[in-house]
């Protein structure tokens, strides 16, 4: 770093450095890929809804009524349950647990 530059200057320049590292190709200012290539490379990353996708197996989870405050509700957090039964299973157990449930809040002077 010289003594004339700037933090910013030098930010700026070391971010230029680094984008030109990280582009594929090490082209530093080449040609955005036109439709063709970019329809290429959404072809090549697999749907989220394809069957080969990681699916969950619905009767492995227990009944959301079945859900009290002692149930383990770990298999409902797994990255592969829909987010709607997740946060489902979440306020059953809040709401069967007298802890979670009748929690009033910290006060100032308790």
């Amino acid at each position: 770093m010289t003594g004339s530059e700037n933090i910013m200057a030098r930010w700026s320049r070391m971010k230029r450095e680094s984008a030109k590292a990280v582009e594929p190709n090490g082209s530093s200012s080449g040609p955005k890929p036109d439709a063709a290539e970019a329809g290429d490379l959404q072809e090549a990353a697999p749907p989220t809804d394809s069957p080969t996708a990681a699916t969950f197996d619905l009767a492995s989870l227990p009944p959301l009524q079945s859900i009290t405050a002692a149930t383990d509700i770990r298999s409902f957090l797994a990255s592969t349950v829909p987010a709607e039964l997740t946060r489902a299973a979440l306020r059953r157990a809040w709401v069967t647990d007298p802890a979670i449930r009748d929690f009033i809040g910290i006060a100032e002077n308790q």
